[in-house]
């Protein structure tokens, strides 16, 4: 029954790819404009399994979803992330 909510299920995944894929580099995505409860679990979630987080800024959106500007904008946080890392 958790796991049809976010966060448990999150937790979940995470904790089912440490035990599947040991080693195995993960980083999760977390968008803006989200409830403060969303991104503080997510972040909680990554540090206790050792993934890493990308929480993306300012990304433009029609009706709380990434428009075409926003998934461009997506795609280059994501890219920055990866050049730096």
């Amino acid at each position: 029954e958790d796991l049809f909510s976010y966060l448990p299920a999150v937790n979940y995944l995470l904790n089912r790819v440490n035990e599947l894929f040991p080693g195995v580099r993960v980083i999760c995505i977390s968008n803006c404009d989200l409830k403060p409860e969303i991104p503080d679990g997510l972040r909680d979630a990554a540090a206790r399994y050792g993934a890493e987080l990308i929480e993306l800024k300012d990304i433009e959106k029609r009706s709380g979803h990434p428009d075409i500007k926003g998934m461009e904008q997506i795609a280059e946080q994501v890219l920055s992330y990866l050049d730096r890392s």
